[in-house]
């Protein structure tokens, strides 16, 4: 019974630790959304991990870091080299693995049929409620994309048919579908 309880009390206070240290991630995210305005590149390149870490763990606010990263894109991309001779990437390619990663790379449990539904569907939500600036800094992400030939054939093959079926989808997916295919038609030319 004694050892019950201490477990118990154990339990409390790890429960009670992890809940103080997710009250302290969703504190950061506003002061790490101010550094991807920062003029100093090891604070940028800092936020920017910072917030493709969160969304991994499904932080709702990362949400609203992930969107104020987009307009990093514009930065020109220049590497360096740490003290200990270390390439350091620059803005725009540590900005494009981190929503490769977020948005775009396979999951390993999922099918390929699966797998395309979920990179079409992130796709698409990148353009809910996205300003204009938004849409042309996703349009230059998409461009660099396509120019890696990273956009898989299957996946415009789905969001051509998430904008031309016949099924009640909501408009805001269609309106994001033809979006997306309108980007990718315009990085391809």
């Amino acid at each position: 019974l004694e050892t019950n309880k201490i477990l118990q009390l154990r339990l409390k206070k790890y429960y009670t630790e992890a809940l103080n240290f997710i009250r302290q991630i969703e504190g950061a995210m506003e002061i790490m959304g101010e550094l991807l305005g920062s003029t100093h590149k090891a604070e940028v390149l800092e936020a920017i991990d910072f917030f493709g870490i969160t969304h991994e763990y499904h932080f709702e606010s990362a949400k609203i870091g992930n969107k104020k990263m987009i307009y990093l894109i514009w930065t020109k991309d220049n590497t360096s080299t740490s003290e200990e001779r270390n390439e350091i990437k620059g803005i725009r390619s540590r900005l494009l693995d981190c929503y490769e990663k977020i948005y775009f790379d396979p999951l390993p449990d999922l099918s390929l049929k699966e797998q395309v539904n979920r990179i079409s569907k992130n796709m698409i939500e990148l353009t809910y409620d996205a300003t204009l600036a938004e849409l042309t800094s996703l349009e230059e992400m998409m461009r660099i994309i396509m120019g890696d030939n990273q956009i898989h054939p299957d996946i415009q093959a789905k969001l051509w048919q998430v904008y031309s079926t016949n099924k009640q989808l909501p408009k805001v997916q269609r309106r994001g579908a033809i979006a997306i295919l309108g980007i990718l038609a315009l990085a391809t030319r």
